[in-house]
């Protein structure tokens, strides 16, 4: 079973990738930030951010440690990890199996709900004021893992 997964995330990749569209799309530059385990947890790993000559964004997890049965979610927060804050951008779900996701980023997604999204750079990404946390999707009040983003990384 496993092995038709993985021929089915393969078959998947190479097909998307295909796209003439994407010919020309080459990483310009990624800027990597750590991620380290929380609550005894033995999670760990990387995010990683990298702008392609499209101008689009791309937020690449990797992650050692994860369960293959369980699936865990990321979300960008603001502000740094001992000051907290709320959920500036959802990053989205990583495969517990291979312990990565990836995920295109383009705005600020929460905000007053009477707003538009506000779109943000690479530049302004990698200069943001906040952390990532990786939240058990068993039970997303235990934070496993969380690193400190952008300004705060420094």
């Amino acid at each position: 079973m496993k092995n038709l997964i993985l021929l089915l995330l393969t078959t998947s990749f190479f097909c998307s990738s295909c796209n003439n569209d994407d010919d020309n799309d080459e990483l310009v530059t990624s800027q990597e930030f750590i991620i380290k385990e929380l609550n005894n947890s033995g999670i760990n790993g990387t995010a990683t951010f990298e702008k392609f000559s499209s101008g689009q964004i791309i937020v690449s997890l990797t992650l050692s440690g994860t369960e293959s049965e369980k699936s865990y979610t990321a979300n960008i927060y603001n502000n740094s990890i001992t000051e907290d804050g709320d959920i500036a951008i959802s990053v989205g779900a990583i495969n517990g199996e291979f312990g990565t996701g990836a995920h295109i980023i383009s705005n600020l997604d929460y905000q007053d709900p009477n707003t538009p999204a506000t779109p943000i750079t690479y530049e302004e990404l990698i200069q943001f004021d906040g952390h990532i946390k990786i939240l058990n999707n068993d039970n997303e009040s235990i934070i496993i893992a969380a690193g400190n983003i952008g300004s705060n990384a420094k």
